[in-house]
């Protein structure tokens, strides 16, 4: 797989193994051989290789391409939602539109899930918790004024 992978990757650059090898600081024959198969570079070859061809080593050896960026981004996701979902929850709550909150949230649940919160969103989570305790504080002191 990685001897098909380089002769892909050099003939998308328009390169001679010649060009290739002497980029790598290899002799000419060690990088001719690697693209017949006959013999695999040692791990710091494989990374100027894979440094060379602006790919990774898990894609020169024929392995799936792993996306950080796209794993992050679908967890960003799910905790924005989630964070919507308490903060709706929450402001719900706080209007007396719902009679309890912890019907969906036991109270472990909603800190564990404060805490798994990215910093930023904790600190988001936090002034929705401060407004919202100061329009029960302000509902409270009008109640008592009557």
């Amino acid at each position: 797989m990685l001897s098909k992978k380089l002769i892909e990757l050099r003939k998308q650059k328009k390169l001679t193994q010649e060009a290739v090898a002497k980029k790598l600081g290899i002799p000419r024959g060690t990088y001719s051989n690697y693209e017949l198969g006959k013999r695999e570079p040692d791990l710091e070859t494989l990374k100027r290789i894979a440094d060379f061809h602006g790919v990774s080593i898990d894609e020169l050896l024929g392995r799936e391409a792993y996306s950080v960026a796209k794993e992050t981004s679908s967890v960003a996701k799910e905790t924005e939602a989630e964070y919507q979902a308490l903060k709706s929850e929450l402001s719900e709550f706080a209007d007396n539109k719902r009679p309890t909150l912890w019907g969906r949230y036991d109270l472990v649940a909603l800190l564990n899930l404060i805490l798994g919160l990215p910093d930023e969103d904790r600190r988001k989570f936090v002034k929705a918790l401060e407004m919202i305790t100061d329009v029960l504080e302000k509902r409270n002191d009008s109640e008592r004024d009557f």
